[in-house]
């Protein structure tokens, strides 16, 4: 066995010096597997921070539209609230209006009736005069 001894010695280092090249190849091959999952990685982070972008671009257009929408149903609110104070307003007018026309066609009808009456009296002016100037 002693003399076999360097024959041992020499394959046990050629197995091993075989395991370390196979060691390192299948290092090697692992190392490109790791490189290509980082590459992986940043690519889905860089994805990833790009949709995030997105996100908040979105979310903040969604939150100015509803600012809007906030602010539209608020002026709108107050434009309903001016058109009541507004129609409330010339629906008095309107009766205003009707109070004065019927005040108008009564001093009319008091008018033509004052006219009707002084023109009668003068009328019956003119006759007295006359019938009393008949019996002086």
């Amino acid at each position: 066995m002693v003399k076999n001894l360097p024959v041992y010695i020499s394959l046990l280092i050629i197995l091993f010096t075989g395991f370390s090249f196979l060691q390192q190849d299948d290092i090697t091959k692992r190392k490109t597997e790791l490189q290509n999952i980082r590459d992986e990685i940043q690519k889905l982070e860089s994805e990833i921070k790009q949709q995030t972008k997105k996100e908040k671009a979105s979310y903040s257009a969604i939150e100015n539209y509803n600012k809007q929408n906030f602010l539209l149903n608020k002026l709108i609110a107050k434009l309903r609230k001016e058109e009541k104070i507004k129609h409330d307003a010339i629906r008095e007018n309107q009766k205003n209006i009707n109070e004065l026309e019927n005040q108008i066609e009564l001093f009319q009808n008091m008018w033509w009736l004052f006219t009707s009456i002084a023109r009668w009296m003068n009328s019956q002016a003119f006759l007295i005069p006359n019938r009393c100037s008949k019996q002086w």
